[in-house]
């Protein structure tokens, strides 16, 4: 299935109608079925709208059900965090290909990281 039949089969379950959907999240029935339609794609910030007007998560919407239950809040926060900040984005660019590092490489950035945040702590006093 694709996001805009996940959309629809979720709006349809929840006897929802385009219009109504649209007022829950400031976006306009025409665009909605276009998403539905799978005629255009919704930005994050879009899908987070519906996924929250229909009571469900981007991770369902997207077709990761079974991965959606699994992912902890508190990542699921940051991933979206990054995703609406330049140097976020950027990050995950860089990020994009951290399966193919060398274990000397992801040590040392994770030391990296560790030291970092060690660091911040003494400073703020934490």
């Amino acid at each position: 299935m694709t996001v805009g039949s996940h959309i629809k089969t979720l709006r349809k379950q929840r006897k929802m109608t385009l219009k109504a959907l649209g007022e829950k999240t400031a976006l306009s029935p025409s665009f909605l079925c276009d998403i539905e339609q799978g005629r255009t794609k919704p930005s994050l910030k879009r899908l987070e709208a519906i996924a929250d007007a229909l009571d469900t998560s981007v991770a369902y919407l997207m077709g990761e059900e079974a991965y959606a239950d699994k992912v902890p809040q508190w990542i699921s926060d940051i991933i979206r965090e990054l995703c609406y900040s330049e140097d976020g984005l950027e990050i995950m660019r860089l990020l994009s290909d951290y399966s193919k590092w060398s274990e000397s490489d992801r040590q040392e950035f994770l030391q990296y990281l560790r030291v970092k945040n060690m660091l911040r702590n003494t400073e703020t006093g934490a």
